[in-house]
């Protein structure tokens, strides 16, 4: 594997989370399942990380008039849905990659 060949000391994945194959495209969902397949495979200990939407894209749903349609477009189960801001993931993410433990596959 890659990991190996140049000698990585850690990897870490970076997806986003996704409960079963109807919350995202099947095509999405089968890359991620075939990314998390081979992330579990390797000799090298490894990171999961499964973010949730990024409220900066928000504004992509809602468009620009808003206040006429009505509609947000947004694929959301019972119209519930999650974001968090991307300033919060990175200090979460940050605090789980500096914190000892967090890693799969340990050698």
């Amino acid at each position: 594997m890659v990991c190996e060949k140049f000698e990585v000391g850690r990897c870490c994945l970076v997806s986003l989370r996704a409960s079963k194959p109807g919350s995202v495209t099947v095509k999405s969902f089968k890359t991620r399942l075939r990314s998390w397949s081979v992330t579990k495979k390797l000799q090298t200990p490894y990171t999961i990380l499964l973010n949730n939407y990024y409220m900066e894209v928000i504004p992509l749903f809602v468009g620009e008039n808003i206040l006429q349609t009505k509609t947000i477009y947004f694929r959301a189960r019972h119209g519930k849905s999650s974001f968090i801001a991307r300033q919060d993931t990175a200090e979460l993410s940050a605090g789980i990659l500096t914190t000892p433990g967090h890693e799969q596959n340990k050698q």
